[in-house]
């Protein structure tokens, strides 16, 4: 099962109405990577405090459409089991103060990561899709890898610079 962070569901389903100035080309890669899943039949898990922060920024027609849950294999819950994993990790206060400086993020954005990283371990995702590698890779502490939205090609179409002696 793969975890997908909010970024990802921003970029496939709110489009280029939500994608930042100069992440226009992240829509198109989301876009194939979960039809790439899909495909391939891997399920994908989307944490309740990620659908959380989608539906923050979602509009009205978002949130009624819920396109979320034709995405999600697993919508799954902050349960005891993610919020132990989590309580050990908000202990590290000072490495909360450390990731908010380091990272340039508000502290309560590190502790809705904690939430996501801490479900994404304890319901054993394969890996963590997120544009914040660094800081999940902390917050995990090796316990399952954290990737970059990786560039999927479509089905049928080699990538570019490929021959077909590659």
């Amino acid at each position: 099962m793969i975890c997908l962070d909010t970024h990802v569901l921003i970029w496939r389903l709110g489009k280029y109405a939500r994608a930042t100035p100069g992440q226009e080309e992240m829509v198109d890669r989301a876009e194939r990577y979960i039809e790439y899943l899909q495909r391939e039949k891997i399920e994908i898990m989307i944490p309740t405090p990620v659908l959380a922060e989608y539906l923050v920024g979602a509009t009205a027609q978002e949130r009624q459409e819920a396109e979320v849950f034709d995405i999600a294999t697993e919508v799954c819950p902050f349960d005891v089991p993610a919020a132990v994993f989590a309580a050990s990790l908000f202990r590290e206060t000072h490495r909360i103060e450390e990731m908010v400086e380091e990272h340039n993020i508000a502290k309560d954005c590190i502790k809705v990561d904690i939430m996501i990283a801490a479900i994404a371990v304890t319901r054993k995702a394969q890996k963590l899709i997120t544009e914040d590698v660094k800081l999940f890779k902390t917050l995990v502490k090796n316990q399952i890898p954290v990737e970059r939205l990786p560039d999927r090609p479509r089905p049928g179409r080699p990538r570019s610079g490929l021959s077909l002696f590659d």
